[in-house]
């Protein structure tokens, strides 16, 4: 992982090292975009958050940008400035497939009116067109293995995740946003609130052992992608927040 301090300051406008944020959904992702529109003059962040839109857009209005942010597949790399920087977030596996499910059973989201019927348990086992964020989601996103038959690369989503310049974890978004700040440069801001989090989540007391056992077999890949991840944290922190 890169753990030199890089910056292209806020205050340049344009500039080399654009930065990508991959979203991946339920990891506290839109309290940290919240800090990000603190940090940064918007226009440099770009406005386009959906992936097809943005693959869409002209080489000319992505060169604008310093900041990509969105649920993107890592695949979005393709249509960025080379040497764009990468980082993400990563959060405890079975806390983010147990939010995953009480946000689109709480609240409109393409598929809540199937959902909103189905007990965790119904929803985790549900065929994977329905269930496919608790399926080593994290993973998926890291190695774009968006078909629901094929069993995503561990080995190749820890080498993306090795190559980006920082991951952070949701356990620990204020220690993520320090070192966001610290790692690109940009200025530091404090208060992190949380956004878009789901309202008195649900706990594992309604499930049954074979539920919590399948759970975390449909996870394997993101128990060990998390673990990975908190190792690289570590390093992160002690050369950017402890030094």
């Amino acid at each position: 992982m890169e753990t030199e301090r890089n910056v292209y300051s806020a205050e340049q406008g344009g500039g080399q090292c654009p930065v990508c944020f991959l979203h991946i959904g339920k990891t506290g992702g839109t309290s940290l975009l919240s800090a990000f529109d603190k940090m940064l003059p918007p226009k440099l962040v770009c406005p386009v958050r959906q992936m097809d839109e943005l693959e869409a857009a002209e080489k000319s209005y992505i060169s604008k940008f310093l900041l990509f942010r969105g649920h993107f597949w890592y695949s979005i790399k393709n249509v960025l400035p080379r040497g764009t920087r990468f980082f993400t977030v990563l959060r405890e596996p079975l806390s983010r497939v147990r939010s995953t499910y009480d946000h689109i059973s709480r609240f409109p989201h393409g598929r809540h009116e199937v959902v909103k019927r189905m007990s965790f348990e119904e929803y985790l086992r549900s065929d994977n067109d329905i269930s496919l964020e608790v399926d080593n989601w994290q993973t998926r996103v890291l190695t774009s293995e968006i078909d629901p038959s094929q069993t995503p690369s561990l080995s190749l989503a820890k080498k993306r995740l090795r190559e980006m310049a920082m991951v952070g974890l949701t356990e620990e978004l204020d220690v993520t946003l320090k070192l966001v700040s610290r790692v690109f440069g940009w200025p530091e801001v404090s208060g992190l609130g949380r956004l878009n989090s789901t309202i008195q989540p649900s706990e594992y007391s309604d499930l049954t052992d074979s539920a919590r056992e399948f759970a975390a077999r449909k996870n394997s890949l993101d128990v060990e992608l998390y673990n990975y991840g908190k190792e690289l944290f570590g390093e992160l922190v002690r050369v950017h927040v402890l030094e």
